[in-house]
Formats: structure tokens, C-alpha cells, sequence
């Protein structure tokens, strides 16, 4: 469900207040961030893996989660849409919750490598990825995560995103990225060993 955002003419009507008393200070801002921004059509949607070219480019959300639980949010922030490599930051951090940072960071580097999200980066010296956001990491990220069994792993991430996301997530059929990296992520898989 889209909400949509009224221009303003003032701070205390960019956001509603909780209650009727002062709004947020960050609902403030959000509103006036995504009216500033909400009109900005450069760019197109990623079409290389089919799943992303799903996405309506006209679709622009802002939503800020606070450690207390809190949400704040403005534009098109219910739409769903493909996580894909948002994954895996949320994934490093079970992997680390799990296993601690000693024994991921011996699997799994930090070191920025400025290669593409599908290139095969390897510390040349130990052979682990050089950090969990190409997939070379991210798949032994994966790896990391506490479980008996490869089911056991992927019903914990999928509890995981699905608490990130505030609703259950489900993993649509993924036979359309045969064509997209299938061999290479299964060398990934091979070649940190």
C-alpha cells in the first residue's frame, strides 16, 4: 500500500504526530527527504536477473527501523519486492551471532574488494572471499550459520529476514537464474573449501 506524501508548508504539517502533539523529528524528515527526491527518474530497473525487472520504477519508499522498534516511514514502503543481495548483510549478521567474529572473519574477510557482486575475489594468501557482500562470501557466510542440516540453516534465514521484514518471506521458484551464474556460484561453493 502505497502513502502517498503532501507537499508542505510548514515543519509541523510535513509529518503526522503521534497523538496529536509534536511530530517526530524524523517523520519530519523523512517526508521532507522523499518529497525532495520522490520526482528523480534517472536510472532504470536491473533487468539481468528477471525477478528485478518485476519492480516498478515509479515505486520509492523510506522506512527507518529504531532499536526500539519503532517505524518510521513515508512513500511506498509496504511494496514487496525480491530482497536478493539484501540478504546478505542480514545473513553476516546471523553468521556472526552464531559463530562469533573470530571464526567467521577466518572463514569470510572484511576487506573491501571492489569487484562486482558475482566476481570470484579470494585473499590470494588463504583463499577465503574477501568480504560477506559478493557472493563468493555471502555463500560461505551462509555456510556459518548454525544448523543439522542445510534445512535447518534455511528455515533460520528465512526466520531471520522474515523478522527484518515484519511478515513471513518466502523464497520464490529460482529456476529462471539457471541461466545467471549457476556454474559460478557452484564453483563459490567449491573453491573457499
Amino acid at each position: 500500500m502505497a502513502r502517498a506524501v503532501q507537499p508542505s508548508a510548514s515543519l509541523a504539517a510535513d509529518a503526522p504526530s503521534r497523538g496529536g502533539g509534536i511530530p517526530s523529528p524524523i517523520e519530519s524528515y523523512l517526508h521532507r527527504l522523499h518529497e525532495r527526491h520522490v520526482e528523480l527518474r534517472s536510472g532504470d530497473v536491473a533487468t539481468y536477473i528477471p525477478e528485478l525487472g518485476k519492480a516498478d520504477s515509479e515505486w520509492f519508499g523510506v522506512c527507518i527501523a529504531t532499536t526500539d522498534g519503532r517505524l518510521y516511514e513515508v512513500g511506498d514502503t509496504r511494496q514487496q519486492f525480491t530482497i536478493q543481495s539484501i540478504s546478505k548483510p542480514l545473513t553476516y549478521g546471523l553468521a556472526l551471532e552464531d559463530r562469533g567474529h573470530e571464526a567467521v572473519l577466518k572463514k569470510v574477510g572484511v576487506e573491501p574488494s571492489g569487484d562486482a557482486f558475482n566476481s570470484i575475489s579470494l585473499d590470494p594468501h588463504t583463499g577465503r572471499p574477501l568480504n560477506p557482500m559478493i557472493n563468493a562470501g555471502a555463500i560461505a557466510t551462509a555456510g556459518l550459520v548454525a544448523g543439522r542440516s542445510a534445512g535447518d540453516r534455511l528455515e533460520r534465514l528465512l526466520s531471520v529476514y522474515s523478522l527484518y521484514a515484519g511478515r513471513r518471506l518466502t523464497i520464490e521458484d529460482l529456476t529462471h537464474r539457471k541461466r545467471i551464474g549457476r556454474t559460478k556460484n557452484v564453483l563459490l561453493v567449491i573453491l573457499p573449501r
